[in-house]
């Protein structure tokens, strides 16, 4: 009788031990020869209650990020979960801070894009050339937002048709000038034609007037005298006339 009971003590005994152990009992026992000491579980128990006040924290940061997605919440956000020692939630927060930043990255190139395009659009509005009208079309073509890039180009092309009125203008004066000065060497030529035609006459009547004036002789393309019967003239004959020899 006093076997059995020892036995039903000793498995009471074990039974004990093992739902403390579950249970993270803290207290020493003692049972026969059997001496069993339970580990202290308040310093784990504090370490998981601080991680849990870290994993609300965070939790709570990165909704925030999610909802109002600046720099200055991505940084906290990033602080936040840094603390948490919980590898798995840990984890699952970085992966969203990992979106949100992309998202930010994204923005932030954006608005870069739309700076570096009205800069762009506002220096061809005010220096109309080909060059500058190249240079902004590349700026708008790294513009994302459709409702912007629609919005840039309508810029654009107007100031393209300003640009093509004026070089068709400047083409037509250009054409206009070169056919007044065409006219203007057509002209001169005229009159440097007549002038010389003009000269000429003179010049072919004069002798002619000196010819008759001097008695009949005339002259021939060798500059030789000749009388009116066609013989050569001496020169004391010409002397006499009053002609050149």
């Amino acid at each position: 009788m006093k076997k059995k009971l020892r036995l039903a003590l000793l498995l009471m005994t074990a039974l004990v031990l093992g739902t403390s152990q579950d249970l993270g009992v803290l207290t020493p026992a003692s049972f026969g020869n059997n001496h069993v000491v339970l580990a202290d579980t308040k310093t784990k128990s504090k370490s998981v209650k601080k991680d849990d006040k870290a994993i609300k924290a965070a939790k709570k940061a990165v909704k925030k990020l999610e909802k109002d997605q600046t720099q200055e919440n991505l940084d906290l956000a990033t602080k936040k979960v840094k603390s948490v020692k919980n590898k798995k939630v840990k984890k699952q927060l970085k992966k969203r801070i990992v979106t949100v930043k992309a998202a930010i990255e994204a923005k932030q190139q954006e608005q870069a894009a739309q700076t570096a395009a009205e800069a762009a659009v506002a220096n061809l509005e005010a220096n109309q050339t080909r060059e500058n009208v190249d240079d902004a079309k590349n700026k708008v073509n790294a513009v994302s937002d459709s409702a912007k890039k629609d919005a840039f180009n309508n810029r654009i092309n107007a100031v393209v048709s300003a640009i093509d009125a004026k070089e068709a203008e400047a083409a037509r004066q250009a054409e206009e000038a070169r056919k007044a000065e065409e006219a203007r060497q057509a002209q001169e030529q005229a009159a440097a034609e007549a002038a010389r035609q003009a000269q000429e006459q003179a010049a072919a009547a004069a002798q002619q007037a000196q010819q008759q004036a001097a008695g009949g002789y005339k002259r021939d393309y060798r500059g030789r005298w000749h009388r009116p019967n066609g013989q050569y003239a001496s020169k004391a004959e010409i002397a006499a006339a009053g002609l050149p020899w």
